[in-house]
């Protein structure tokens, strides 16, 4: 019997607007790309890598399949989700040849941080028909999954046409999002139906994605990957040599800031300060291209500071921070997850601008330090709502109530660092997304009717 996934009626039978619309789209996006090209050379001002490797976002690129398995995801954020599933498959399948795409240089270089040669890699091809149809037959891939709610029409529509079974993963999906997805439904709702399973993380999400067009039986919630993080292995002894560097002092980590927020943050660090609270300050920008423009505004402050990048020396146990350094600039990639354990309490960004949608913060959980947030965090809502019922994080609403919480964190760190142990039970309690999304995958490969 023909599984739904392969049958031809269901491609040839797509409704005319869908199709329509998904070739005017496609006309659209082919003629915006001198303009897009043009973004990336723009933006490679900051961000150097920007203008390499171009012509793998045309197709053109050296990998080739067949691969058992594709992953997909689309920045850092996804990437780090995608990083613990590949894991768990290639422990499993460690024959399988594994393609992850991304779409940004801090997704790439995470993913060849962490994998080396163990999986092949290249940039995701724009989202046209003449660009992917190609590119998708030379790569060959059985299954592709997605991590997170990045859909796009033609990905989605191709793979589907060349019977590759698709997986959304770890999908989250807004109320604001879902209704924005409702009014396109025409384009949303084929979309979603060739798709072969979803794991939503919470039963929000779910219920959102068959009000959109998802097909019930196709959805499953299976928590979310991000609950599965794990301290890395060597953390005892980084811990040891960095808390040795800051002299013991009280630590608290800005992590994640986007532009408009650090000279907030900064502002609540002077107001410790004058409160004749000595704490260092870390703060971590989400973007690369952002860690010049913070160390201006760090000098700024006519306070020592010290950049992560200068700093050599930390297996000499005879080295210090000089005494007065008040902040320190995390301009590298791939250590956040490291510097939360110093931190008595964690502040992230994403979350005091009117455009952000909030950062993960079960990075700093897992070490029991607590978060406190912005108000803006409708991308997290579920998890920081579960935070807050244990007392794991605060959402503060202006820049006063973040001073008051921070003050209270170091006035009494006993409470604070129980609320940090509050919030790691929780996050242990519901550890187990990983396992269970990597089992579609590897199930759906055994079963798999061609």
């Amino acid at each position: 019997m023909m599984s739904r996934h392969n049958s031809k009626d269901s491609i040839n039978n797509s409704p005319p607007l869908y199709q329509g619309v998904r070739t005017l789209y496609s006309v659209l996006f082919t003629l915006a790309l001198p303009v897009i090209f043009l973004s990336k050379v723009w933006r490679s001002r900051k961000a150097p890598a920007y203008r390499q490797r171009f012509a793998e976002r045309i197709g053109i690129t050296t990998v080739k399949g067949p691969f058992d398995l594709w992953v997909h995801a689309v920045s850092l954020g996804e990437a780090n989700v995608a990083i613990p599933l590949i894991e768990r498959i290639l422990n499993d399948q460690p024959d399988w040849r594994i393609l992850v795409t991304t779409m940004t240089p801090t997704g790439s270089a995470r993913v060849t941080q962490i994998f080396k040669e163990r999986v092949s890699h290249c940039y995701l091809p724009y989202d046209i028909p003449w660009v992917l149809t190609p590119w998708m037959k030379r790569i060959q891939a059985k299954q592709l999954a997605i991590i997170e709610t990045e859909l796009w029409p033609n990905l989605i529509h191709i793979a589907h046409r060349l019977g590759t079974r698709i997986h959304l993963l770890n999908a989250r999906l807004s109320e604001k999002s879902a209704q924005g997805y409702a009014k396109v439904g025409f384009i949303t709702k084929p979309m979603l139906e060739r798709i072969d399973s979803i794991a939503a993380q919470d039963a929000e999400t779910q219920t959102r994605l068959i009000r959109i067009g998802a097909l019930p039986e196709c959805v499953k919630v299976t928590g979310s990957i991000k609950f599965d993080v794990s301290p890395p292995a060597d953390i005892e002894a980084f811990s040891h040599q960095w808390k040795s560097l800051l002299n013991d002092r009280p630590v608290w980590i800005a992590a994640s800031t986007h532009e408009g927020e650090e000279a907030l943050l900064l502002e609540v660090q002077k107001e410790l300060l004058n409160s004749h609270l000595f704490p260092i300050m870390i703060i971590a920008p989400r973007h690369p291209e952002r860690f010049e423009s913070v160390a201006q505004l760090l000098k700024q402050t006519g306070k020592t500071w010290v950049k992560r990048s200068e700093v050599h020396s930390v297996q000499e146990t005879s080295y210090r921070l000089p005494e007065d350094t008040l902040y320190l600039l995390l301009d590298s990639l791939g250590e956040l997850l490291n510097f939360y354990a110093l931190a008595n309490v964690a502040v992230i960004g994403g979350s005091f601008i009117p455009q952000g949608g909030g950062h993960n913060p079960l990075e700093a959980i897992v070490h029991a330090t607590p978060t406190i947030t912005g108000p803006n965090v409708r991308d997290f809502k579920a998890i920081y709502q579960q935070l807050g019922s244990v007392s794991g994080s605060e959402i503060v609403e202006n820049q006063q109530a973040l001073f008051e919480q921070l003050k209270k964190a170091f006035l009494n760190p006993s409470d604070t660092k129980k609320r940090g142990e509050q919030g790691r039970a929780y996050l242990l309690n519901n550890q187990g997304a990983t396992l269970a999304q990597a089992s579609m995958i590897l199930n759906s490969s055994v079963n798999k009717n061609v």
